[in-house]
């Protein structure tokens, strides 16, 4: 595979890139919203390659690029495994480092296809490294986000964000098309408003509450991608035990989430104490409750600068 460069022809797209993942490890935006978002880069891409037709032409290269440079690693990629065969599909970093991690899991006994999350412990002649890999995609042959790093800095979180886009992207039927929707913000925006404009009625009021389970992913991202995304949708259980099936619940990010209860349902919520595998997530919660129809893009912003 060619090896991503940084140069003057795709140093704004990376900056781009590493941005995005930055906003989806703060939480300030969704991981749809990132999907769509990488959908567009892509998009950016396509066009370059018109003046540098020798470069890869997939997001996920440069995704891979990405995460090698912000996350202290030696390779990041994304490999094709099955009992008897292990096949890079896209990646990013030292090509040695590679070939030595692709000859260490073949013979590495410790190493469980059937796992979502495995790390396993390298010995170099100079440093010692860590094989860290994410299943992604449980369709045979499976797919796993994979990285090398010997440093200290390494974050697991981020590498978790990275095989979440990962698994949204290589998930996607229509990768290199661009979406024509706004983004996933603005469908859930679209979507709360529909319902207030629905279920508001003259004199009674509706709640809106904003739920922030805080420290989310840095919590749980060492149970791996798939068991993240297994966690929302407990959380939007719980959510929708607290609250029952009239009331709207919208997921914004991994640690964000939106509830709007009409007035037939503003009885105090259970709210009993959330946890995952016996650990107990603190949550916060912000509310404000309305009369008439405001747009919900303003009744959020108020609700999270109060």
């Amino acid at each position: 595979m060619s090896e991503i460069k940084i140069n003057e022809y795709n140093r704004d797209l990376l900056v781009d890139i590493r941005n995005t993942i930055k906003s989806l490890v703060d939480g300030s935006i969704s991981i749809e919203t990132a999907s769509l978002q990488f959908k567009r880069l892509n998009q950016r891409y396509e066009n370059l390659l018109e003046k540098k037709p020798e470069r890869p032409s997939n997001i996920l290269n440069l995704l891979c690029a990405a995460h090698t440079g912000e996350n202290f690693s030696k390779y990041s990629g994304i490999w094709e495994i099955n009992e008897s065969d292990i096949r890079p599909l896209y990646e990013s970093g030292i090509s040695k480092i590679r070939d030595v991690s692709l000859n260490f899991l073949k013979n590495a006994e410790e190493f469980d296809i059937a796992l979502n999350h495995s790390e396993l412990t390298m010995h170099g002649t100079e440093n010692e490294y860590r094989l860290i890999l994410d299943k992604i995609k449980t369709d045979s042959p499976d797919l796993f986000a994979v990285c090398v790093t010997s440093s200290p800095y390494f974050s697991l979180n981020r590498f978790t964000i990275f095989g979440t886009i990962c698994c949204q992207l290589v998930s996607s039927t229509e990768l290199n098309e661009i979406e024509d929707s706004c983004d996933y913000l603005d469908s859930v925006c679209k979507s709360i408003d529909q319902y207030l404009k629905n279920n508001i009625k003259s004199g009674s009021a509706t709640l809106i509450k904003l739920y922030r389970f805080e420290d989310l992913t840095s919590a749980f991202s060492h149970l791996g991608t798939r068991e993240m995304l297994g966690i929302m949708e407990r959380i939007l259980f719980y959510l929708r035990n607290n609250y029952g099936y009239t009331s709207l619940i919208q997921s914004v990010s991994p640690e964000l989430y939106i509830v709007v209860v009409p007035e037939e349902n503003n009885i105090p919520a259970k709210n009993q104490p959330f946890s995952i595998k016996g650990i107990s997530v603190p949550y916060v919660v912000k509310e404000t409750a309305v009369y008439n129809f405001i747009p919900s893009k303003l009744l959020l912003n108020h609700i999270i600068s109060d």
